[in-house]
């Protein structure tokens, strides 16, 4: 449960560096 939690996490933080990205 903790490492999907984890990787939850992680994805979360990926997508709003794509969205950044995206907007600039």
């Amino acid at each position: 449960m903790i490492q999907v939690a984890r990787m939850d996490q992680y994805s979360c933080s990926l997508l709003i560096v794509f969205f950044h990205k995206k907007l600039k």
